[in-house]
């Protein structure tokens, strides 16, 4: 049997013991729209690994690689698919599956491959749903943060705009801010745009670190801002602007914005940083 055979044959054995699990996942992600962006993750880490495959440098030698992470990656997920089977927890057998595929790279390619294929690995494990629970238990927090920020952003250009409750009141125009658009799910879509946006610009584990620590902040501001620009659509083309399809577009591309910015803003800070240390240690006196 040639590598290439093996590799395939390990890969649907892997595919067949998580089909049913992945069938659910399908359609647990496709009914709640909080977690639809998990739809979104296999795809995105496609395009991260076709990146990392196309790398011009060779792969790893498995000979001289080290295999022993990859077995015991896949021995971790099949404990995590039983044990999940058996409790009904859905959570914990969906998480055995981006730990299959990382074992899957890690017993052909050692730990060379996973370092080589480090960004498309971790944005597969985004496709394990966040517990729903605990994002409801923050939901309204975030409601109240979020409209206090809207109400920054419109005050320049209504000083009377006020925030109440779940209201926004902006030039006369009330706009309710239903608990759907808390930022519970911005906030998810945003920490998994943050992973596929550090696998594209190939930004270093520092600064990955530093962007997840800021998604949340960050969350608050670009809801905010949402619900800020609906304000502004709504007060100068009515309401026919921020209803159905205009309303996720417009929500969509502020997301999209804010993930890509703050990608890029913590890589360009981060060069900065490194550039001055590397200034200041060939300054300094031998």
């Amino acid at each position: 049997m040639t590598p290439t055979v093996a590799r395939l044959l390990k890969g649907a054995i892997i595919l067949l013991a998580f089909g049913p699990i992945l069938i659910e996942w399908v359609g647990f992600a496709g009914v709640v729209a909080r977690i639809n962006y998990c739809l979104l993750v296999p795809f995105l880490a496609l395009i991260l690994a076709r990146q990392g495959w196309r790398n011009p440098e060779p792969w790893p030698d498995p000979a001289k690689s080290n295999l022993i992470p990859g077995y015991l990656c896949l021995g971790v997920s099949g404990i995590l698919l039983i044990v999940g089977s058996l409790s009904g927890i859905f959570t914990i057998s969906i998480a055995g599956f981006p730990l299959a595929v990382l074992a899957w790279v890690g017993m052909h390619w050692g730990t060379g491959g996973l370092f080589r294929m480090r960004y498309a690995l971790l944005m597969l494990f985004a496709m394990v749903p966040f517990p729903l629970p605990l994002l409801d238990y923050a939901t309204p927090t975030m409601v109240r943060t979020s409209g206090a920020a809207a109400a920054a952003f419109v005050s320049p250009f209504d000083p009377t705009a006020t925030w109440i409750g779940s209201n926004l009141t902006y030039n006369g125009w009330i706009l309710h801010v239903a608990e759907a658009c808390s930022g519970s799910g911005t906030l998810l879509v945003l920490g998994s745009l943050t992973l596929f946006m550090a696998g594209l610009f190939r930004m270093r584990a520092g600064a990955i670190v530093v962007t997840l620590l800021l998604v949340t902040p960050i969350t608050i501001v670009i809801n905010g801002l949402r619900i800020a620009v609906m304000a502004w659509v709504l007060d100068g083309f009515g309401v026919e602007a921020v209803t159905g399809s205009g309303h996720e577009i417009l929500g969509q591309v502020v997301v999209i914005a804010g993930a890509a910015a703050l990608a890029v803003g913590v890589d360009r800070l981060t060069s900065l940083v490194d550039r001055m240390k590397s200034t200041q240690k060939q300054g300094a006196p031998s």
